[in-house]
């Protein structure tokens, strides 16, 4: 500085070092000597507003990446940082609208500018602009098949969710080329089934492959898991799997033809992608290994990705006259719920408490308008909404939600709610359960019947949603589905009584049902593998 005096640099780096060491009033100085040298020089000023956020101090970042970007409204590389730093103070709301403004300009830094937007939606759990801007910002497969991860939780017609398959098949026709021809199931030997699973496998799906590789006839069948897992799991479930079956392969630090080729050799007559939407790697080696038989066993059954690709679903759920599909017993699926005791009448004159515990990042928009409608009826009412692993963004945005459309946030109340055990004792002190548009309903559902509670559910026509109506068919309880969002206020008004008696017989009709019994599961889903028709050959039609 002594020999330099018109020089802003080593001012800024002075800042710069000082910032670091947490000494703002020292970087405050040293930063105005030099703006003074050179005031043009917004870069340094937003150099120490970034240094402040990598040392987590974003109330500083905040004031000096401000500066800078009122200098130099294009300078393109200072708004994820400035981004960040104001969801960081809870300024949410405006760093979309900074990222959403700067996502236009043309520069080198556009990439990081998208990615930092969709995180920030992400974390504030906003799926449907989420949605929006994964589309919007695609460069490929990843991005499509994330969006329509999403879509299939809040697209309530279900065009765009299909126009997005249908982009995806067209791409995955660029990738693999021509489908491999289908190998033909050996007779008189067991059945070779290997199961992919990986990031986008739920741990509900982990139950249900456990319960299966305890009770298959091992002299019916062999089996083996694919797992493409970018971290494997630590949990028991996954462990216990992964020693249970026949043969264990990782492939995830394998490339796409070295995997097909370690999946070729296990031999499968029936290759089960579990993880439905899988990350595109996967799910081309999953296209483009022979097998006689190929299906989609996700949460909810979507339109194969492949003329030669079935989907596993529940015979109640009704969606083999739309999607070529295999029919599992029952509602396909199998629960394993701690036998928590139901809890007694509650006062009633207590104000009911509605609950929808479906992760608060899987509803969209119109979710939140529908609770919203709900609680405008019910005045004294609280709900109970489920964060899951979301955070004080997400809170505050979901009140945003809520406030705009007239509803005092202060009848909402948050909860992060993730294993069986803790949705059984969060539907404990609620009286009605809810679950929005388009969503299959993820252990919410079931462990809210479970606890011998109301659930109401709106009507859907798309195939991957009809789970909620299935299972509260399948209950005799039709009448707790709403045909529209009127009658899903009605519906709550009448059902949210407190102090109702949780109802016992809601339990036992699911016991009943085979939904508790792991072994009847294992055994029908052996007989459903055992009856399969002669796979779809490529180019014919479904």
């Amino acid at each position: 500085m002594s020999q330099e005096p018109d020089n802003p640099l080593p001012c800024a780096y002075l800042a710069f070092i000082c910032a670091r060491q947490g000494l703002v009033q020292e970087a405050c100085h040293f930063i105005a000597q030099a703006e003074k040298i050179a005031p043009e020089r917004a870069d340094l000023i937003a150099i120490l507003g970034e240094t402040f956020l990598e040392n987590q101090r974003p109330a500083e970042a905040v004031e000096f990446l401000r500066a800078a970007l009122q200098i130099q409204p294009d300078m393109a590389e200072a708004y994820p940082a400035f981004a960040q730093a104001l969801h960081l103070t809870g300024q949410s709301e405006e760093a979309i609208s900074h990222l959403k403004i700067s996502a236009a300009l043309s520069s080198d830094v556009k990439s990081s500018i998208q990615s930092t937007l969709l995180q920030i939606l992400a974390e504030c759990g906003d799926l449907a602009e989420f949605t929006k801007y994964a589309l919007r910002f695609s460069r490929g497969l990843p991005d499509d098949l994330l969006a329509a991860h999403c879509l299939a939780r809040c697209d309530e017609d279900g065009e765009r969710f299909l126009e997005t398959l249908y982009r995806i098949q067209d791409r995955l026709k660029d990738i693999i080329g021509n489908a491999p021809e289908n190998t033909h199931a050996r007779k008189g030997a067991p059945a070779r089934i290997a199961f992919m699973l990986g990031d986008f496998t739920s741990p509900h799906q982990l139950e249900q492959l456990f319960a299966l590789l305890c009770h298959l006839p091992t002299e019916n069948f062999f089996t083996a898991l694919v797992s493409c897992y970018t971290n494997p799991p630590k949990d028991d479930i996954f462990q216990k799997c992964s020693l249970l079956a026949d043969a264990f392969l990782p492939i995830h630090q394998d490339e796409d033809d070295s995997a097909v080729e370690k999946i070729r050799a296990l031999a499968p007559d029936i290759l089960i992608n579990m993880e439905v939407l899988a990350p595109p790697e996967r799910l081309t080696v999953f296209l483009a290994t022979p097998a006689a038989h190929k299906l989609l066993w996700g949460e909810a059954p979507i339109p194969p990705i492949a003329p030669d690709v079935r989907t596993l679903a529940g015979a109640r759920l009704g969606v083999e006259n739309m999607l070529p599909s295999i029919c599992l017993p029952e509602l396909g699926e199998v629960l394993d719920l701690p036998e928590l005791p139901l809890t007694g009448e509650a006062a009633r004159s207590k104000p009911p408490v509605l609950g929808c515990l479906i992760p608060a990042a899987e509803i969209a928009r119109s979710g939140w308008q529908l609770f919203a409608e709900t609680l405008r009826g019910l005045p004294d009412a609280t709900l109970v909404i489920n964060l899951d692993e979301l955070g004080q963004a997400a809170q505050n945005f979901i009140s945003g939600q809520f406030s705009s459309l007239g509803i005092d946030p202060a009848q909402l109340v948050f909860a992060n709610v993730r294993t069986a055990e803790e949705y059984c004792l969060a539907w404990q002190a609620i009286d009605l359960g809810l679950l929005p548009p388009v969503n299959p309903g993820g252990l919410a559902l079931p462990t809210c019947l479970w606890m011998g509670r109301p659930c109401l559910v709106p009507a859907s026509s798309l195939p991957w949603s009809q789970r909620p109506a299935a299972f509260l068919a399948a209950l005799g309880k039709e009448k707790w589905i709403a045909d529209d969002a009127p009658r899903y206020a009605e519906l709550a008004r009448q059902l949210a009584t407190p102090g109702r008696k949780p109802d016992p017989a809601l339990r036992e009709r699911m016991k009943a049902l085979g939904l508790t019994e792991a072994k009847g599961f294992a055994l029908g889903f052996a007989e459903a593998m055992s009856n399969l028709s002669c796979p779809i050959l490529p180019g014919e039609q479904a």
